[in-house]
């Protein structure tokens, strides 16, 4: 990717203002607006809730309740315990559940309730950006990462 270009996708996060957006504005934006189509339901089966008012200690914290048998999940990171895991979007359940073509219902006690919407690309691309960005590596993580 050329300089221009990074720059042009840096510029389309930033707010008409000029004043840059936090990630996780656009993730919360997103989690709010599926919330009532069915996805606040299937996170909480899984132990998140999605419309935490700290949404980003809510992604954090590890969920002892994960259920692999929801459909779309059986392939989710063995290794997966957040909803976001920094750096790791294999083994982010949002990110997973967001970006899998295979979450398009929730099975729970009462039957099975199809999803009414899905995440957009744009918000998918906004929970990928806040996993690689919710933890900035230190220098010394980039010198390791870079053998020195």
């Amino acid at each position: 990717m050329s300089k221009s270009s990074t720059v042009q996708v840096f510029r389309s996060s930033i707010a008409r203002t000029g004043t840059p957006v936090p990630l996780i504005d656009h993730v919360t934006a997103a989690c709010q607006r599926l919330a009532q189509a069915g996805w606040a339901d299937l996170f909480s089966a899984h132990g998140l809730n999605i419309l935490a008012s700290d949404l980003a200690a809510e992604l954090h914290r590890e969920l002892p309740d994960l259920d692999r048998a929801q459909p779309g999940f059986e392939d989710f990171a063995l290794e997966g315990r957040r909803g976001i895991e920094p750096g790791r979007p294999s083994c982010s359940l949002l990110f997973h559940a967001f970006a899998s073509p295979e979450v398009t219902h929730l099975n729970s006690a009462t039957g099975c309730r199809d999803l009414k919407e899905f995440p957009t690309a744009a918000e998918i691309e906004a929970v990928e950006n806040y996993v690689y960005g919710a933890l900035l590596p230190s220098v010394e993580d980039l010198r390791a990462r870079a053998g020195g």
